[in-house]
């Protein structure tokens, strides 16, 4: 903004109140209609089938391998049969289920967000309740006997929701990044209009343009000299 706009901002310094001022009506009017999300997350992980553990062996030491079933189950759960078997179900908000980055197992990653905390709970425990159902659907499928299934279980699961406010936080910036825009184009069209006007009233045959006479001619015609 060049200086001379901070100058017509001054100017008009009535309409630049009422443009924060409808700003500001925007950014409490985002924050009532925007609602806001709840989260909760749990993390489920794989197991191998009981017949490739040692008898008296621990199957946490056999993951290995196991993240080709891991990837299966989580595009099979992120698909869109699984999505409308959720909802018939009850499941409502938007869950995703991916492999968790930060552990070298066989761990996924399932999060749902809704619009209330007892929702996103209850979503979250149907999804869970799933995740058994579609990895032995997967290995049937593929015809794998029963003692040679991979089995889940949840590890971690949480029992309250997370507030999040990304919507509602990007609703009132670009509420308030529009608002100001608005302000200022506003200001500055409101200051040229005036000036055009107040020009105007001053000159009205000319619009408020400046006069400038030409050289005068005598009566035969022709132009007076020095």
């Amino acid at each position: 903004m060049y200086f001379s706009d901070w100058r017509v901002l001054l100017r008009r310094w009535y309409a630049v109140v009422l443009g924060l001022l409808l700003t500001a009506g925007l950014g409490c009017s985002a924050v009532v209609l925007v609602p806001v999300q709840y989260k909760v997350e749990a993390e489920v992980l794989l197991l191998p089938p009981k017949k490739a553990v040692l008898k008296g062996g621990n199957p946490y030491l056999y993951l290995d391998g196991l993240s080709g079933i891991q990837d299966v189950l989580s595009r099979t759960m992120s698909d869109a049969v699984t999505g409308r078997a959720l909802l018939e179900d009850g499941a409502t908000g938007v869950h995703s289920i991916v492999p968790d980055p930060l552990s070298a197992g066989p761990v996924l990653v399932v999060g749902v967000e809704d619009s209330t905390p007892e929702d996103a709970l209850r979503s979250l425990g149907l999804v869970l309740d799933r995740i058994p159902v579609a990895l032995r659907d997967i290995q049937t499928s593929a015809q794998v006997p029963d003692g040679w299934m991979v089995t889940s279980t949840v590890i971690t699961e949480d029992d309250r929701a997370q507030l999040l406010r990304k919507t509602q936080l990007r609703a009132v910036v670009a509420g308030v990044a529009a608002g100001l825009a608005a302000t200022v184009m506003g200001a500055c069209l409101l200051d040229s209009f005036l000036q055009r006007r107040r020009r105007r009233r001053k000159d009205p045959e000319n619009g408020g343009a400046r006069h400038c006479p030409g050289p005068s001619r005598s009566t035969d015609g022709s132009l007076p000299v020095g």
